[in-house]
């Protein structure tokens, strides 16, 4: 008990500042234990303890089971991050509660009323309740941070223009969004009620997982609004197919003329909107750009993304560490124009997963190429569509990127059976012949060993890594 008294008045000699960071290291459970041993200790550590609240859904197919009840206010007023969180495990088609409601029945707001009737029985305007009661009881302008992670539609009872998060927390500075991006199309009932964000204009990091084809204006706005002082942006369009369905204009595109020129010039029309619906509808550029819009860009993932040529220039080069470009249709042209760019790459993190669906029987060079082009990568993963050279390009890593410390390398090809084409890892990663048989005579050749790794994962049979 002595000791526990001496380290207690030792803690409070400390300046706040430095208590404040000591706390800011600490698990939540030892700050729990900490706020038991003194009141004092229980008042300075309550801001640390309740700085970020996570309200988890432990059974996906019942969302509206959060429990949001029971917080005290009294530890409420120190939360600065939010975050709503569901697993994805196994509900992931139709995963919003709105396919189990028939349409007649879907809510355009919420009823504030006490005699709720039968809408009680309809599980998202009970998710909704539930998350719109726990917000009304922030203060206005407190939240730092908003997860909307549950798979399921954004309510414009939260989102909207009017939404409780559009006109009570408009400073949020990190939002994150994963949604079901078919629910829309499934219920006519909700085409009137799209998230609206176009109230954040502070925002540092934006994470939206799911987005549909009606949601790519309402992207735009974000992304436009705060494209000036965006650190990360993580996007992720989750079936490249869906956002296709997007048509920026109402032209007509009959496919019942005779002309083949006609018929041509039509499917050609149609291609360049698919390329450029990233670039021309979300970041609204039509030309490349004179100078970035992303000034301050760090952290860019795209996947499922369609990428142009005339988007590389958007994002300040000077300022980007980290690229992840995962199955994006156009993924080379991209690349390709960022080489063209002929401006210094910095980048720290690479990551590139390549569709085998539409693979490019020049994608194994362009991905070369392009690491070839700099150098300083600390962390690398490449996914490509094989065989491809696997010891060319670890020749370049070996040269030009002796600092990497985290290395990933998967090779795979489609193979047909009596019905299907499925994706199946390359067993060797297209090390044979000559390379492999050098390799085991003398390991010093496999450029492998001039790196300094501390992590390296390659998808091939285990026979193979005892001598890679």
């Amino acid at each position: 008990m002595r000791d526990c008294s001496v380290m207690t008045d030792l803690l409070r000699t400390l300046p706040r500042e430095v208590f404040l960071l000591i706390l800011d290291e600490l698990p939540k459970a030892d700050l729990k234990s900490l706020s038991r041993v003194a009141r004092w200790l229980r008042d300075g550590v309550a801001e640390s303890l309740w700085d970020s609240i996570t309200i988890r859904a432990w059974d996906e197919t019942r969302l509206s089971d959060i429990q949001t009840s029971g917080l005290p206010q009294s530890s409420l007023k120190h939360a600065k991050k939010l975050h709503f969180l569901a697993e994805f495990k196994q509900a992931k088609g139709r995963r919003c509660s709105h396919y189990d409601a028939p349409c007649s029945f879907l809510s355009p707001g919420l009823n504030t009323d006490d005699n709720m009737g039968h809408r009680d029985v309809f599980h998202f305007d009970r998710l909704i309740r539930k998350a719109h009661s726990l917000l009304k009881r922030i203060k206005p302008g407190q939240l730092q941070s908003f997860s909307w992670n549950l798979g399921v539609c954004g309510p414009a009872d939260i989102f909207g223009h009017k939404g409780i998060l559009s006109l009570q927390q408009p400073l949020v500075r990190t939002l994150s969004l994963i949604t079901d991006p078919t629910c829309v199309e499934h219920h006519e009932a909700l085409r009137d009620h799209h998230i609206d964000l176009s109230s954040f204009h502070q925002l540092r990091n934006l994470t939206w997982r799911g987005p549909g084809p009606e949601n790519l204006n309402t992207l735009s706005d974000v992304v436009r609004n705060n494209s000036a002082h965006l650190r990360r942006l993580e996007l992720d369009f989750v079936n490249r197919f869906i956002v296709f369905n997007y048509d920026a204009d109402a032209t007509d595109l009959s496919d019942d003329s005779d002309d083949s020129d006609v018929q041509d010039e039509m499917k050609n029309t149609r291609v360049t909107r698919k390329r450029s619906v990233f670039a021309s509808v979300v970041l609204r550029l039509n030309h490349h750009p004179q100078r970035p819009l992303f000034l301050n860009i760090c952290v860019l993932s795209l996947t499922q993304v369609p990428l142009s040529a005339y988007m590389a220039g958007a994002f300040n080069l000077d300022t980007l560490e980290s690229l992840t470009l995962r199955m994006c249709p156009w993924w080379d042209i991209f690349l390709v124009r960022v080489m063209q760019l002929n401006l210094p790459i910095k980048l720290r993190a690479f990551e590139i997963v390549e569709d085998s669906d539409v693979a490019f029987e020049w994608g194994d060079d362009i991905i070369s190429d392009f690491l070839n082009a700099f150098g300083g990568l600390e962390e690398l993963c490449v996914s490509q569509t094989g065989p491809a050279p696997a010891l060319d390009l670890w020749d370049i890593l070996g040269c030009r990127h002796p600092t990497l410390k985290r290395f990933v390398h998967h090779q795979r090809s489609n193979q047909t059976d009596d019905v299907f084409q499925r994706p199946t890892d390359l067993p060797d990663l297209a090390v044979v012949g000559s390379d492999m048989r050098q390799i085991k005579e003398d390991p010093s050749r496999n450029p492998l060993t001039k790196l300094g790794l501390e992590f390296i994962g390659l998808a091939c049979i285990p026979a193979r890594l005892v001598s890679l």
